[in-house]
């Protein structure tokens, strides 16, 4: 495996990514915050394409902006929302999408809730992967953090409840996140064209999603230990090719079932209805934010 991951080294040249400079303004006597972000990257590869691009010739197709706006209404409640836009070889293909959209409001640092188009919380970094910035590589290890099915984890339509207690005897923090909604695919994200390749065009592909999440930042500096859970309810609606050129067939309820969790992903495609998916792993790290990818860097 170690050879063949080798075999398969990626460099990104010219990889570049830009913060936009914020913007605050007055809007009814509430600071407005906006905020935007831009990247462009470069990518070879020696051998395989990766990632539907072409990168065995050197493919430039990895882009992604986005721009958000967000405010405190009071001093406990406050809304912003995210627009996101990306390419990635025969993803994304330009077009944009609703990242995230929520009301938060903070009873207590102890216990919170947010409501709407809400990031999921899973894993260390889920929830922050758009965040380029807090890390010098171009992408999150792909064993985790998949960016062809972004759509999978990134948000949900429904609520969390969310906290943090610190710890007495000085032994750290536990932030807790419990969530439920519904998760809802792009047609232009990588388990959508994956089935293309075998005759399917979904036109619908998401469900009930619900779990939790659980992390303690340690006293030791650097260690922050995590677990989530992800259960998952998914069904999808998509038409068959027939090769043979009859009309072809409308399947209602053709799903793909996945396993969905911090350190793992399983496909098989079942026809019918797609019952909860469980998986639960242990994340730990001595440095969160150097937690680097085996295959590609950003410069």
């Amino acid at each position: 495996m170690h050879r063949r991951i080798v075999g398969l080294l990626v460099a990104c040249f010219c990889a570049g990514q830009v913060t936009l400079q914020a913007q605050d303004f007055k809007l009814l006597g509430r600071e407005v915050q906006i905020h935007g972000f831009a990247s462009q990257g470069f990518v070879y590869t020696d051998t395989n394409n990766w990632l539907t691009m072409n990168t065995s010739q050197g493919s430039g197709a990895f882009t992604d902006f986005g721009f958000n706006v967000s405010t405190s209404l009071t001093d406990k409640l406050r809304v912003g929302a995210q627009f996101y836009d990306r390419n990635l070889g025969k993803l994304g293909q330009y077009h944009p999408s609703l990242d995230w959209a929520v009301v938060d409001y903070r009873f207590k640092s102890w216990f919170g809730v947010r409501g709407g188009k809400v990031k999921t919380t899973l894993g260390l970094y889920t929830d922050t992967q758009d965040l380029d910035f807090l890390r010098t590589f171009a992408l999150l290890p792909q064993s985790v953090y998949p960016t062809d099915i972004r759509d999978a984890t990134i948000a949900h339509l429904g609520g969390d409840i969310y906290g943090n207690v610190s710890l007495k005897h000085r032994l750290g923090d536990l932030s807790y996140t419990a969530y439920a909604g519904h998760r809802s695919d792009s047609m232009h994200s990588g388990i959508a064209y994956l089935a293309t390749q075998y005759g399917l065009y979904y036109s619908r592909y998401g469900g009930l999603q619900y779990g939790g999440d659980l992390r303690w930042d340690t006293p030791l500096k650097g260690l922050l230990i995590g677990a989530s859970r992800m259960n998952e309810d998914i069904t999808g609606q998509a038409r068959a090719r027939n090769p043979l050129g009859v009309a072809p067939r409308s399947f209602p309820r053709p799903s793909i079932r996945r396993r969905t969790g911090p350190t793992s992903s399983t496909a098989s495609i079942p026809w019918g209805n797609c019952g909860s998916m469980r998986s639960i792993a242990v994340l730990c790290t001595t440095n969160p934010l150097k937690l680097q990818a085996p295959s590609i860097s950003r410069t």
